[in-house]
C-alpha cells in the first residue's frame, strides 16, 4: 500500500472498558488511502520523506517514513516524533 490512490479497508474487533464495567468488542472498518508518496516533513526529530495515509471515518492523517514508523499524526490530535535511535 505505497502507491498514491491505493485504497483498502480493514476489519478488526476493538474493546473497550469503561472503568468497573465490563470490556466491549465491537467490529470496527476503517476505509484507508494513499493520499502522497515521497512527502517531505519536518518534526521535531528532522525531515523525511514518507508515505501519507488518511483513515476514514475518523480523517486521521498518517506520515509514515520507511524504516523509521509514524513522525507525524493529525486529526483530533497532533503527534510529531522527537527523537529516535536506529539499532545497527
Amino acid at each position: 500500500h505505497t502507491v498514491a490512490g491505493a485504497q483498502w479497508t480493514e476489519t478488526y474487533t476493538e474493546t473497550k472498558t469503561i472503568p468497573g464495567g465490563t470490556p466491549i468488542p465491537t467490529s470496527v472498518t476503517d476505509a484507508w488511502t494513499v493520499e502522497g508518496v515521497d512527502v517531505a516533513i519536518t518534526v521535531p526529530a528532522g525531515t523525511f520523506q514518507t508515505v501519507v495515509f488518511v483513515k476514514l471515518p475518523a480523517g486521521k492523517k498518517y506520515f509514515y517514513a520507511p524504516g523509521i514508523g509514524k513522525v507525524k499524526e493529525l486529526g483530533g490530535q497532533t503527534e510529531e516524533l522527537v527523537s529516535y535511535d536506529l539499532v545497527p
